[in-house]
């Protein structure tokens, strides 16, 4: 893999969409390779915990927590947490085939799939805990209903959503009142879910990791919503010799290979740890998919390391 430049030319001039693509073909093919194995490794095992697995115990033991309308709550919870890393997946086959295939880019295209990567992320782990207790996890799934009911209810022209918002956190309420457990806004007992700013870097590069850059986090979500400022401002990182041309356009833009790289390797990191999880909680080895495409980022990030250290 060659050193990351300002995706430029020695003779200082842009490199064409089909070089940029070949430069990014080898993350880009990893990162889909990882998405594909990980969705493909439930499907080895029937979608089942093996017998010897913590979630297995965790569902032998649901019937403590259960109710006549929520008779399986740790079975919900394995599948909350399913259904998110599910859509991480999809993120972040997402991810890999817009860096290698945007034409013009990506300057932006890439954001707001970023953004969706590291909100669900911690989330999406922190179901899958496998270091939890069942009664702690079944207690984050009914923290997670109650905020996702929260959602549904931003709907306020449609009465059937705001009805279903209703009902969803009256059923949560009405089943921590039957556990004792204590409902405080969204969070049930001491169980709130994460921010994804202030949980994202600890989950995804463990020990005391700082919070995610407030900067990128804001770039990222205004970038999302369109807003002018931080639009000009993603493409003033990129721009040579200045943001704005004396005619009032935009001068060319440099899309930075090393900056992609460095967020391709994020997004493979964050798949990692939640697919980790999930095998952990569920007894599932990792395939030898997972490990070959795991092991092609991991080197792939390591010469990203070694070229910007030296540049």
């Amino acid at each position: 893999m060659p050193t990351p430049p300002e995706n430029l030319n020695p003779d200082g001039n842009l490199v064409s969409n089909e070089t940029f693509a070949e430069y990014m073909a080898p993350i880009e093919a990893a990162l889909s390779d990882y998405a594909v194995a990980v969705n493909a490794q439930a499907d080895g095992h029937g979608y089942l915990p093996a017998a010897s697995s913590q979630a297995m115990a965790e569902l032998d033991v649901q019937r403590a927590w259960a109710t006549a309308s929520w008779s399986e709550p740790v079975r919900n919870a394995h599948s909350y947490a399913s259904t998110l890393l599910y859509t991480l997946i999809e993120h972040v086959a997402a991810f890999a085939a817009i860096i290698a295939h945007t034409k013009v880019g990506p300057s932006q295209s890439h954001r707001p799939t970023l953004r969706a990567v590291f909100e669900i992320t911690p989330i999406a782990h922190w179901l899958f805990d496998p270091t939890i207790s069942a009664e702690k996890r079944v207690k984050r799934s009914i923290a997670y209903r109650l905020k996702s009911a929260n959602e549904s209810g931003r709907m306020q022209h449609l009465e059937q959503a705001v009805q279903n918002s209703k009902n969803a956190r009256n059923a949560c309420k009405t089943f921590a009142r039957h556990n004792g457990w204590a409902i405080r806004a969204n969070a049930v007992d001491d169980e709130k879910l994460p921010v994804a700013a202030e949980s994202f870097s600890t989950v995804v590069f463990g020990g005391e990791a700082e919070r995610l850059d407030r900067t990128l986090w804001s770039l990222l979500s205004a970038s999302t919503h369109g807003t002018w400022y931080a639009i000009s401002e993603g493409f003033a990182e990129r721009m040579v010799p200045d943001p704005f041309d004396p005619s009032g356009g935009f001068a060319p833009v440099i899309i930075e290979a090393g900056q992609i790289t460095m967020f391709a390797l994020m997004v493979g990191q964050s798949l990692q740890a939640v697919a980790t999880a999930r095998s952990e909680l569920m007894g599932w080895p990792a395939t030898d998919a997972m490990i070959d495409a795991l092991t092609r980022i991991e080197t792939i990030g390591e010469r990203y390391t070694a070229a910007t250290a030296n540049s």
